[in-house]
């Protein structure tokens, strides 16, 4: 286990050589769930929550919703701690399974997945953890529960959770990964 009290080493996206990469964006090497990934995210807008104010259309949310977010993310700066630290069964059902995942995903696409800790924007306001970087992807990996898998495969396509929406173009494309 890595001294929480040493600053993990930054990298720059583009070092992953990812297509297309920001070559400002900081790359947090820790394991994720760690202390230096907690530390990382404090106070900052994470890809996990975007959708706790944003409309996929990219607009504001209206409501208590992005309030509270918006509170959240103040508290943490101000006091340098996150409140809310918190797993659930399908949470550490997905940890657990997210390696062997990736290694199968590997084999079948013959792509390499560098693992990263968490990523963000050089001023350090938004950031995410990406199950893996690919060298023309990221790789979001999802572990439904088993009633959930089971309707994955009757239906022959991946659930429309796991799917993103292109905001500028409005289309519809399947998240890597599945």
């Amino acid at each position: 286990m890595k001294d929480p009290f040493t600053k993990a080493p930054e990298k720059r996206l583009s070092d992953y050589n990812v297509a297309g990469a920001s070559k400002t964006a900081i790359v947090i090497d820790c394991e994720q769930g760690d202390a230096q990934w907690w530390k990382n995210r404090i106070g900052v807008v994470s890809a996990s929550r975007i959708g706790d104010f944003l409309k996929l259309d990219g607009t504001l949310k209206g409501g208590l919703t992005p309030k509270s977010y918006r509170n959240g993310l103040v508290a943490e700066r101000l006091t340098r701690q996150i409140e809310n630290q918190y797993s659930t069964p399908a949470m550490e059902r997905g940890t657990e399974l997210e390696p062997k995942a990736r290694r199968v995903y590997e084999f079948e696409t013959g792509r390499k997945v560098a693992q990263v800790g968490f990523i963000l924007d050089k001023g350090r306001r938004w950031g995410g953890s990406p199950d893996g970087l690919c060298h023309d992807r990221g790789l979001e990996i999802k572990g439904p529960m088993h009633r959930g898998m089971i309707a994955a495969v009757m239906s022959d396509k991946p659930p429309t959770a796991y799917l993103k929406k292109n905001i500028e173009k409005n289309q519809t494309i399947e998240s890597n990964g599945i």
